[in-house]
């Protein structure tokens, strides 16, 4: 079995997905969803990245426990 990660990020909210491959057939696993909001600063619209970042990493934890065929 093998193991493969997939972030998606919208607009508005982000999902971090587990696949395995496995004697030809594929398993998605959505192990993490967060929001961010993109924020006005200085008049400017902005996606708000610490916001993104922290999504993605307990995302990447979370995956990182269900891969158990990764060491």
């Amino acid at each position: 079995m093998h193991s493969f990660l997939a972030i998606d990020l919208g607009a508005s909210n982000g999902r971090v997905v587990l696949g395995r491959l496995d004697v030809g057939r594929l398993e998605l696993e959505v192990v993490h969803r967060f929001d961010h909001a993109i924020q006005n600063i200085d008049g400017l619209r902005r996606w708000d990245w610490q916001s993104i970042r922290s999504g993605v990493r307990t995302g990447l934890a979370a995956a990182a426990e269900r891969a158990t065929d990764v060491p």
